[in-house]
């Protein structure tokens, strides 16, 4: 029993110890700990302003806390630290060179008086990105800052939540179209058909775009002298197209009418404005370009159809990057080697240079690393009158009897008489599609017959082409 009571007591003057230490403690905190500032939004935000915008404004606010924070007023400053105060609190301990603005934005209330049951207050930054960006250019290899502190003559500031450093930023928006600057498309005579072409900006459109669509014939008169401007009367385009607040993309859709058009190699050069945010120089021209040469034609040792693969010659004359000629897919047993394909241009001709567009594959594009010779000739022997559609009528899916091909006897091709050549390449770079990979022959030699020899056709021991363009200079 003795024990029990000695317990007991000791519990009691526990108690009666915790609430002496509460006692005191209420008393030994300031009565200006009742009420601390603070800024909700402290800390090092990034803030990246656009050049197209006039006006931008950064909002924090300052709270009020504490004990009894609502009962009593309070008042404190907002202030701008000086670049003394940043080198020595930022740049020399980060090492890193902080300059501070001095020019282009405001902040609308610099003195805040809390009245009692008040416990925040809003904060507004006005910038101005232009002369910002102007100061930014002064320095462009600093890190530009705007530090806000809050201080307070009368009241406790949070020591740990009192500044906002802003590292700012100015940058341009993008607004232009999407995809590459050239791209190849079909044309054909009497049937129209759509293609469409994706434009945007690259920020949130805050905006609200304008967009204006134009052929540029200046453009298309200097970088393709070779190629004539695509007939008015070959297209249709919207001239005018509103991209809405919010709404980051739209397509531009192109109506290719079918008219007639004579044989021949087109361009169509579309140029894109846009306000109040200006297009980019680097991404507002969008040039289709349209191979219109399918009265010449094509043939070669090999097409391979079968298992429904869809490669035929024609298709490397066709205009459509998406329709493609493979060679013989056995390795190196195959029995077209070496490939070899010739275009018949119907009249004699000088070529000053021939571009390959590999077929749309991304996994194999590094593949493509062939080795191409290239001959004029105007012996009639060069050319293998085929009938290459009638041959793989019903074979697509089967074995193919090789008897039936008689190129080694109707042809030259086993011994090159009368083949003149007037280049070659070492190594294909394997360019992605549909990109063309341009090489320059010897124009000096002129024939109506233009042959193409694979004497290395890759790591995959075949050859893909989607389209081949052969340019004359005469």
């Amino acid at each position: 029993m003795k024990t029990k009571f000695i317990g007991i007591a000791s519990m009691l003057a526990l108690l009666a110890a915790c609430e002496q230490d509460k006692y005191e403690l209420d008393n030994l905190v300031p009565e200006e700990y009742n009420k601390v500032l603070y800024i909700k939004e402290y800390g090092t935000p990034e803030i990246t302003l656009y050049n197209a915008d006039e006006k931008s404004t950064y909002s924090f606010s300052v709270n009020l806390g504490g004990k009894d924070f609502m009962a009593q007023p309070a008042a404190c400053d907002i202030h701008t630290l000086t670049q003394a105060e940043v080198d020595q609190k930022y740049s020399i301990p980060e090492g890193t060179n902080y300059k501070v603005l001095t020019k282009g934005y405001s902040i609308d209330n610099l003195h805040l008086d809390f009245a009692t049951e008040e416990f925040y207050k809003q904060v507004t930054v006005s910038m101005t990105p232009k002369v910002i960006e102007d100061e930014i250019n002064t320095a462009p290899n600093s890190t530009w800052v705007l530090p806000i502190c809050l201080r307070s003559e009368s009241d406790l500031v949070n020591a740990a939540k009192n500044e906002i450093f802003m590292k700012i930023n100015v940058v341009s928006p993008s607004v232009g179209f999407n995809s590459a600057v050239e791209r190849i498309v079909q044309y054909e005579n009497g049937t129209p058909h759509v293609n469409s072409v994706e434009f945007g900006i690259d920020a949130e459109n805050q905006w609200g775009l304008t967009c204006t669509f134009e052929v540029d014939k200046e453009y298309a008169a200097a970088m393709y002298p070779t190629y004539q401007l695509l007939p008015a009367e070959c297209y249709e385009f919207s001239e005018n197209i509103q991209l809405r607040k919010g709404q980051k993309t739209a397509d531009l859709f192109i109506t290719f009418t079918g008219v007639k058009l004579e044989w021949g190699d087109y361009v169509l050069p579309i140029r894109m404005n846009s306000e109040p945010v200006a297009s980019s120089s680097e991404k507002n021209m969008h040039v289709l370009v349209i191979h219109h040469s399918s009265n010449w034609e094509i043939t070669g040792k090999y097409e391979e159809r079968r298992y429904n693969s869809g490669g035929k010659f024609k298709h490397l004359l066709d205009g459509d990057p998406e329709t493609y000629w493979a060679s013989h897919w056995d390795g190196p047993n195959a029995r077209d080697l070496p490939p070899v394909l010739v275009i018949d241009t119907k009249e004699e001709h000088s070529f000053g240079k021939i571009g390959f567009m590999h077929i749309n594959n991304d996994g194999q594009k590094d593949k493509h690393n062939y080795q191409l010779e290239f001959y004029v000739s105007s012996d009639s022997r060069t050319w293998w009158n085929f009938d290459h559609e009638k041959f793989w009528e019903g074979k697509e899916s089967g074995d193919v009897d090789w008897t039936e091909y008689g190129w080694k006897t109707d042809t030259n091709w086993e011994n090159q008489t009368n083949w003149v050549p007037v280049g070659k390449v070492t190594e294909m770079k394997s360019l992605h599609h549909p990109e063309y990979e341009y090489f320059d022959l010897d124009s000096s030699v002129k024939g109506r017959y233009f042959i193409i020899k694979v004497t290395y056709s890759g790591t995959r021991d075949m050859v893909e082409f989607a389209e081949i363009d052969l340019q004359t200079v005469d």
